[in-house]
């Protein structure tokens, strides 16, 4: 029938195309399952992140295994504290910070100077 049956992976979506027309359609559907996979993977990293502002909801996002952003301190000393305790660490601070409002750092209650990720490694 001088067609082909191109299956997408990522939908499951079966569709048969003409050869003439499958260099064209192959480069649509190609940016489609781009850009479908990449909302996909800006989901599932928008809901694996969790604003904390105390320890109790900084352990239990670790235990859901969440990435945690929460106000911090910045001392290496309370990094250190918080990697014997959670067995956590710092992932790194966003560029665009949220605004401190007489945030205390999570963990040693002094006041914060940025915000800070931070997860575990499985």
């Amino acid at each position: 029938k001088n067609s082909v049956v191109l299956v997408r992976r990522d939908t499951e979506k079966k569709e048969i195309v003409k050869v003439n027309d499958l260099v064209k359609k192959a480069n649509s559907v190609l940016n489609d399952i781009q850009k479908n996979l990449f909302m996909k993977a800006t989901k599932f990293l928008e809901e694996g992140i969790v604003n904390v502002k105390t320890l109790d909801q900084f352990i239990k996002a670790l235990e859901n295994k969440k990435i945690v952003l929460a106000p911090f301190c910045n001392r290496t000393e309370c990094e250190d504290k918080i990697k014997e305790k959670t067995s956590s660490k710092s992932l790194n601070m966003p560029l665009n910070q949220p605004k401190l409002k007489k945030d205390k750092c999570f963990f040693c209650k002094t006041p914060a100077t940025v915000f800070c990720y931070f997860g575990k490694s499985y």
